[in-house]
């Protein structure tokens, strides 16, 4: 398991709008699990059943192997479809 890149889009403004999800995925303990589309959330949550979900960030990994949590994920895929806008996070039903 490889460590995140994560990237504050929010902040820093400096989303690559080029990398594409690839899949759902789990921050636990600077740790990253993922798994290939069309998974969803709570399959990891089946696989890592010993996680405190109190822990966990949830959101989705990059073709480009960045870990992108909800928020950040909304803003990369609202740039390349149309989302609901009255979120603000990534759900992988909107993807998949």
């Amino acid at each position: 398991m490889q460590l995140d890149r994560v990237i504050k889009s929010s902040m820093l403004g400096l989303l690559d709008f080029d990398m594409k999800i690839i899949g759902v995925a789990l921050k636990y303990k600077n740790e990253i699990y993922w798994l290939s589309k069309p998974n969803r959330h709570h399959h990891l949550f089946e696989f890592y059943k010993g996680f405190n979900q109190n822990l966990v960030t949830q959101g989705f990994m990059t073709d480009t192997g960045v870990f992108l949590n909800r928020e950040e994920a909304y803003a990369l895929a609202s740039k390349t479809m149309k989302l609901n806008p009255d979120y603000t996070e990534l759900f992988s039903e909107d993807l998949w």
